[in-house]
């Protein structure tokens, strides 16, 4: 930048003219920090300004770019090219890995730009603007943009193409990929393939070896509910967790007592079928009373009756023989699973209803057919249409088996006509909870199916494992529900239990349900876990 010194006049108080100091303008041009613009038409630049000309590399005009950069119709020069290739490049032989004779193109920040944003707009029109080195950093295509990318792209030529040599960082050897490939021209196909299948068979070992544990200790049905059913009870838990639940559950009784074809007065909800039970033994037990029950059978009914201060009398076997001889003058309640659980054993309704004839009048028959849903021997309701005929007996059933809803803790019984002022000293004292009676509500109205499709599945799991171990030395009880009563010879319930948990099956010792020669066995709802119960058993009894 050139000064120029002009002198400012003054007037004085005596009217001459005398010279102050000089004052040092800077001429009109560029501003310090900005990129210069080009000279005015028809102006030279002083030529001390000028910067000092420089020897081009022929190549820098960008004429052998086209194998990089791809094929230009229009001929372009490096220098116009947002982003061309940095000519630095930090790896010694790195541009043998691009393509063409342009691996070390140079781009000029000194060179011809075109006209972009940060650029002085006015240099195109009068040709292209040499930019000085002292504004690179305004300048959009700095030299040093994209240097570690086009970096990144030679190193990954380099590997991509396999090229053995030291690793860069640790100075090891490394093999190129036709090295790696190489080495398998020699080795026989028999190796090869006696190479894969040890690894074939190492990663089933592995797989075997980290199968999940299969629970079939318990009843329930083990798959989710619905989800219709659960957004019924997310819908009642936001709506009514603040207030008190409906007391007599009148809306759930309705609808049940509909679909079984009965009067609201004969059916009472309750918090499960064991609830209601306990309910009925304390209503019809005297201290000292007896309660007779099948054994083995379900563990429930001894514990009741104990509850109630009575006193539980187990019957071995399950028939109405063995029950009657066990009646006597202090007998009040003779309870039954039916299907008895663990054995899966039926009384049908013709048996039944000669229990009941033949019972005296004071002993209450109670019913608990919570595995009733299983039962493909007879219709599903031909014992609970015995309450009509026979006002001492109480039939008890939960949506805790087949249904899948343990969680909500929901049962009913149902009674004969005359049974209803029984039936109300067996209702809760709060009445039910408003999620149960929700998701109960739901699976009633919209999933009345859904306990007859899966028997239809138990049932037929249940023919194939019967089918797959009839060759093995157990004894099974036959069944209509879904547990199979199982004995091994030479072995107890508790070493066949054992055997079973190594195998990754969890089972029910017969022990604390009336033998311990037996298991009780869930039948297990997929095929597959079928297959894995015969081969465990067969594994345990070998």
């Amino acid at each position: 930048m050139t000064r120029a010194h002009a002198a400012l006049p003054c007037a004085c108080e005596d009217g001459s003219h005398r010279q102050r100091r000089a004052v040092h303008r800077a001429t009109p041009g560029n501003r310090p920090g900005e990129v210069p613009r080009a000279a005015p038409a028809g102006q030279r630049v002083p030529a001390a300004d000028r910067p000092a000309a420089r020897r081009r590399d022929p190549r820098a005009d960008g004429a052998d770019l086209g194998a990089l950069l791809g094929t230009d119709p229009r001929r372009v020069a490096v220098g116009r090219l947002a982003g061309a290739v940095p000519h630095r490049q930090p790896r010694r032989r790195a541009a043998r890995r691009l393509r063409g004779p342009a691996g070390r193109p140079v781009r000029r920040p000194d060179g011809a730009q075109a006209a972009r944003p940060a650029v002085d707009p006015r240099a195109a029109r009068g040709g292209h603007r040499p930019a000085r080195r002292g504004d690179r950093p305004r300048l959009r295509d700095h030299r040093r943009d994209r240097r570690d990318a086009v970096h990144r792209l030679a190193a990954a030529h380099r590997r991509a193409r396999g090229l053995a040599g030291p690793d860069r960082l640790t100075g090891a050897p490394t093999v190129g990929i036709r090295d790696y490939y190489r080495q398998f021209e020699a080795v026989p196909a028999e190796e090869v393939n006696r190479g894969l299948r040890e690894e074939a068979q190492e990663r089933r070992r592995s797989a075997l070896s980290r199968v999940e544990p299969l629970d079939l200790s318990v009843t329930t049905w083990p798959e989710y509910p619905p989800s219709r059913v659960v957004d019924a009870i997310t819908y009642a838990a936001r709506r009514g967790l603040h207030r008190y639940q409906e007391r007599q559950g009148g809306e759930l009784r309705g609808e049940l007592a509909h679909a079984l074809g009965l009067e609201p007065g004969r059916v009472v909800v309750g918090d499960g079928s064991a609830q209601l039970m306990t309910a009925a033994a304390h209503a019809l037990l005297a201290p000292g009373d007896e309660l007779v029950t099948p054994w083995p059978g379900y563990p429930l009914h001894p514990i009741v009756a104990r509850a109630a201060q009575g006193v539980a009398v187990p019957v071995p076997g399950f028939s109405v023989d063995a029950l009657l001889r066990a009646v006597n003058e202090r007998t009040r309640i003779v309870a039954l699973a039916n299907p008895n659980d663990p054995t899966g054993e039926l009384l049908r309704r013709g048996e039944l209803a000669r229990l009941l004839t033949a019972l005296p009048e004071r002993v209450v028959v109670v019913l608990d057919e919570a595995l009733r849903d299983y039962v493909t021997a007879e219709e599903r309701d031909a014992a609970l249409h015995l309450t009509a005929e026979h006002p001492r007996l109480l039939v008890f059933r939960t949506f805790s088996k087949a249904w899948g809803l343990a969680g909500l803790r929901c049962g009913y019984a149902v009674g004969g006509p005359d049974a209803a002022a029984l039936l109300e000293q067996l209702e809760p004292s709060l009445g039910l909870g408003d999620l149960a009676v929700a998701g109960v509500l739901e699976a009633v109205r919209h999933h009345a199916g859904l306990p007859a499709q899966r028997a239809a599945v138990i049932t037929a799991q249940r023919a194939r494992l019967l089918e797959a171990v009839a060759g093995l030395p157990l004894t099974v009880t036959p069944s209509q529900a879904n547990v199979l009563w199982i004995g091994a010879r030479g072995h107890s319930g508790g070493d066949l239990a054992e055997h079973l948990q190594r195998a990754g099956i969890a089972v029910r010792s017969g022990g604390p349900l009336g033998d311990p020669a037996r298991i009780r066995l869930t039948v297990p709802h997929r095929p597959q876990d079928v297959e894995r119960v015969a081969r465990a058993l067969e594994t345990a009894v070998a």
